[in-house]
């Protein structure tokens, strides 16, 4: 597949944008497992894709703070992405190591996103 150099889409440069994606992949392999109810299945698929979304609408804003605003939502998914693999977890649906393998991810990407909030904080606030 080639790569299409896409020069007004910035979200593609973005390394919590790619992490995201990558990260979303594993998701979806996780819900393909059977005994993993539906709506939990659907829910954390659905949740980590907002992070995917926010993060590439956020970077197509105008204004730091506008973009923050998408970056908190894509956050908030994050948490609740790490809620519902608790849930899988707990309910012995998932094992240990893939369960501490997906959370750090989270954990990382929620990390990003507020370092990507802060720096954007810090922008607006010396921008003349």
């Amino acid at each position: 597949m080639q790569l299409l150099i896409c020069l007004v889409f910035k979200f593609h440069d973005l390394e919590v944008y790619k992490m995201s994606k990558q990260s979303y992949l594993q998701i979806e392999e996780l819900v393909k497992d059977k005994r993993i109810p539906l709506f939990i299945a659907d829910q954390i698929q659905r949740a980590h894709l907002s992070i995917v979304l926010n993060i590439a609408e956020g970077s197509a804003r105008n204004t730091f703070r506008d973009q923050n605003r998408f970056y908190y939502m894509a956050r908030s998914s994050a948490a609740e992405c790490a809620a519902a693999l608790d849930i899988i977890y707990t309910r012995e649906l998932i094992d240990e190591i893939a369960y501490f393998d997906l959370i750090t991810e989270l954990e990382k990407i929620s990390y990003m996103l507020f370092r990507l909030i802060t720096s954007k904080k810090r922008l607006a606030k010396h921008k003349i």
